[in-house]
């Protein structure tokens, strides 16, 4: 579905806020789009890449998508960029799955969620961590026990309780961030980043981010990676965008 044509079907139906973009395509289609922009090596392989994700994943993903109203290219293309469309073990860092997700990342999500998207968590995700561990629909505090840490450590390795997860991550910092090239860099670099904070409630262009040197470098080349799976990247390029 093309952007405007999501703006149009959300507009009047959405629980949560429309994330909006700052990329220079006039019909943003993510895999669609990737193949009507031009057919570099790049996008050939995120292509099939994407194909793989939604082989593996797809019914996962569009469960998820619809009950956090999140466009099912974005989940797709966040498990492209992060995992490859693995469900990788734990790296240095924590982060899991096909979504990388950390025990930090999912205690802070469900624990700040009420006051950052000012509402409960969906019916569906409550069932479905009661479910899986109670004690998280119950936490107050991001700190969490060492058993409780273990817990999650085992459960993001479950494919389905991992995207879930990643799905509530991302539509939590949609309603902080609003903006996508703000989100793909909180993704990665945490929410708390001071620079990311510093741009307030403005939008801020990718290639803005990218050039930042107080952004990580890390997330800069993420973000270079997630526009490039998607073709933006060679979109920007042909639009001397970059």
């Amino acid at each position: 579905m093309k952007h405007h044509q999501l703006q149009n079907h959300y507009q009047n139906n959405m629980k949560y806020t429309l994330l909006q973009f700052n990329i220079p395509d006039l019909n943003r289609t993510f895999v669609s789009g990737a193949e009507n922009y031009g057919l570099s090596h790049i996008i050939n392989g995120n292509i099939n890449m994407l194909k793989e994700i939604e082989k593996d994943y797809g019914t996962i993903v569009k469960k998820w998508s619809e009950v956090f109203e999140l466009d099912i290219e974005i989940i797709k293309s966040f498990i492209a960029t992060e995992s490859g469309g693995k469900n990788r073990p734990a790296n240095k860092f924590g982060a899991t799955g096909p979504m990388q997700m950390t025990v930090n990342a999912v205690a802070e999500s469900v624990v700040k969620w009420k006051a950052v998207v000012k509402s409960n968590l969906p019916t569906e995700a409550i069932n479905f961590l009661n479910k899986k561990a109670s004690f998280m629909t119950k936490l107050t505090s991001e700190i969490l026990t060492a058993t409780n840490k273990t817990k999650v450590k085992v459960l993001l390795t479950d494919e389905e309780f991992n995207i879930m997860i990643g799905c509530l991550y991302l539509r939590w910092l949609i309603e902080r961030f609003k903006f996508f090239n703000k989100v793909m860099v909180a993704y990665n670099a945490g929410p708390y980043n001071s620079t990311l904070l510093s741009y307030g409630k403005q939008n801020v262009s990718s290639e803005a981010l990218v050039i930042n040197k107080n952004i990580p470098i890390e997330s800069r080349n993420y973000i270079v990676k997630m526009l490039g799976v998607n073709g933006f990247m060679d979109l920007m390029l042909k639009n001397k965008l970059a």
